[in-house]
């Protein structure tokens, strides 16, 4: 019981009666002969109820068939069969099966082994494999949340040895190289540090824009740079030799 524990299923039902145990290796005995129909028919059956399963349900499938008829053989302890579906409901939940449909699973099953056991089969089998299943289940559930407690460690794990750059840390000038007007988006440092990083991947260089790269003073820049350019570029009156040409060579008196 210290497994159960362990596991997180301490209140997990006991095994089924003797009689309903007799009649579950009765009937797994059969479906063991059978074991390929059986995982093609519950195949089928679990894909109708939960169609998002059809990519990896045969693997599912053939996971649950070994496992419960394995656990119902003679002569297997209950904490061995429990541990082994704690297993089983671990492996299924990194595949990505959700617990929650372990009900239709169920449903399923019984279907599958009424169509594969042929004339053997009675409503005592039934009842059998659903008290057998109402057993398993739960085992299945804790491996399921063993599981999933894994995956979160994991990730935690990962997050810490490659954290990602801390936005408050980032000196917003680093980007005066990026266009204006995406720098005056970036002024919010977590996309400024999304963006730092996309740039960083793919190589994204900007044009030297330095000077823009002050919102307020952006605008007086540009102003006094084209009025630069203007004052180089007008003609003086007619006749009038501009100062930087006086006394030069060939120049007017």
């Amino acid at each position: 019981m210290a497994g159960d524990a362990m596991w997180g299923a301490p209140d997990a039902p006991p095994l089924p009666s003797p009689e309903v145990m007799r009649v579950i290796r009765f009937s797994a005995a059969l479906l063991a002969e059978r074991e390929d129909t059986f995982v093609r028919q519950l195949h089928s059956e679990v894909t109708a109820l939960i169609p998002g399963l059809a990519s990896n349900g045969r693997v599912f499938c053939e996971r649950m068939v070994r496992s419960l008829l394995w656990a119902a053989a003679a002569g297997q302890s209950p904490y061995a069969a429990a541990d082994a579906l704690r297993q089983v409901g671990a492996a299924n939940r990194r595949d990505g099966f959700p617990e929650a449909r372990y009900v239709d699973v169920a449903r399923a099953l019984v279907l599958a082994v009424r169509n594969v056991s042929g004339n053997s089969w009675d409503n005592s089998i039934g009842s059998a494999w659903i008290s057998y299943f109402r057993w398993a289940e739960p085992h299945l559930r804790a491996g399921a949340r063993q599981a999933a407690a894994e995956q979160a460690a994991a990730q935690e794990s990962a997050a810490e040895a490659d954290p990602e750059p801390a936005a408050d840390l980032l000196d917003v000038h680093d980007l005066k190289e990026f266009p204006y007007p995406l720098w005056k988006i970036l002024q919010d440092h977590e996309w400024a540090g999304q963006w730092r990083r996309y740039a960083a991947k793919s190589g994204w260089r900007g044009r030297g824009l330095a000077a823009r790269r002050t919102p307020a003073g952006a605008g007086r820049c540009a102003r006094a740079r084209r009025s630069a350019r203007g004052r180089r570029r007008r003609p003086g009156p007619p006749g009038r030799v501009p100062a930087r040409a006086a006394g030069r060579p060939g120049s007017a008196a």
